[in-house]
């Protein structure tokens, strides 16, 4: 937990220092005081000669990037590596022969911090490597991974506090949504709104006023995306409407849209409510088998000697429990009773 506050305390600080770096960067060239070069090299020479005669140095973002990339890259890598789950038995419990979604959502639960941990490194070092090229589209390329990776790394903070009861419903719930019902709703949406983006992408053809449609009728992307955030509010599309070539099916098809998405999205948050109220009729149930997953996952992470000294609970074995000698029995069975339970 301690290192991992440290990383995200050290990745926040570099993410501002390098955003204003880039920032003030930007905006000397746009005032004309670097300029635009052709390449890397000449760009990085006018870069050095602008922060030479204003003072600004990046060394404080420099420093911050070496140690990441010394410490933090190898550590995350050697972290999640060691906790992945890719064996036979991690997709195939029942060893049936098939793989079922459910355990497809568990496979990715088993694998999520060994997913995210090595997402996160691999960004780092594309961030950074990016970061040594002034020239555009490098510096972009920069700041992109950088967006990425404080999204990957801030939501891999939420596996970290999962142990906490508190935390951990509310975020063994919140993936039970995303990989469940969000899934299944998406699946739907998607075809649905494939379907009418083709149909309103047809009407759009043979404008009158082709100015006036925003490109629709050019782009089928553009069309599917509008139709996503009428789904999510934006309905006022009676301007559009009007500068078809067949403005009354047009509307008729854009009505049925608006219907239909308001009817997916209450279905969504219906199903949503049921899966978090059958979550918290029982939270200790709900939590306590991702808890013990969590804990053997850390397990593995632990020498032989740490397992002696930090390891709480009975042999499972009574042949064992019952030796004489507790201290080697102990340290050597690899298998435990440990009861966890609410609080009375």
């Amino acid at each position: 937990f301690v290192p991992y506050v440290l990383l995200l305390v050290m990745f926040s600080v570099l993410l501002d220092l390098r955003c204003t770096d880039r920032r003030t960067v930007w905006a000397a060239k746009l005032q004309g005081s670097i300029p635009f070069a052709h390449g890397p090299v000449e760009e990085r020479s006018y870069i050095w000669q602008w922060n030479e005669l204003t003072g600004h140095t990046p060394l404080i973002a420099t420093c911050l990037e070496v140690v990441v990339l010394a410490v933090w890259v190898p550590w995350l890598v050697v972290i999640g590596w060691r906790q992945r789950r890719l064996g036979p038995k991690d997709y195939d419990p029942n060893e049936d022969g098939e793989i079922s979604a459910q355990e497809m959502m568990l496979f990715l639960y088993k694998n999520l911090t060994f997913i995210l941990d090595i997402g996160v490194a691999a960004c780092l070092v594309c961030a950074i490597a990016a970061g040594l090229v002034y020239t555009s589209p490098f510096d972009r390329i920069e700041l992109q991974m950088l967006a990425v990776t404080s999204i990957l790394l801030w939501c891999n903070f939420l596996n970290i506090i999962m142990p906490f009861k508190f935390f951990g419903v509310l975020v063994i719930i919140i993936y039970k949504m995303l990989i469940g019902d969000f899934f299944k709703f998406l699946v739907v949406f998607i075809i649905m709104v494939g379907a009418f983006s083709q149909a309103l992408f047809a009407l759009l053809q043979l404008s009158d006023f082709p100015d006036d449609i925003d490109n629709l009728d050019g782009d089928p992307a553009q069309t599917l995306l509008r139709l996503v955030w009428v789904s999510l509010g934006d309905v006022d599309s009676t301007a559009l409407i009007d500068q078809t070539a067949s403005p009354n099916l047009t509307l008729a098809v854009y009505v049925v849209w608006v219907m239909l998405s308001v009817l997916l999205i209450n279905l969504l948050i219906a199903m949503m409510g049921q899966t978090f109220e059958s979550d918290m009729e029982d939270t200790h149930k709900t939590w306590v088998f991702p808890f013990a997953h969590r804990v053997l996952s850390y397990e593995r992470l632990m020498s032989r000697h740490q397992l002696c000294v930090y390891r709480t609970g009975n042999p499972g074995r009574t042949d064992v429990a019952e030796e004489e000698n507790q201290g080697d029995a102990f340290r050597n069975e690899p298998y435990f009773e440990i009861r966890v339970e609410e609080d009375r």
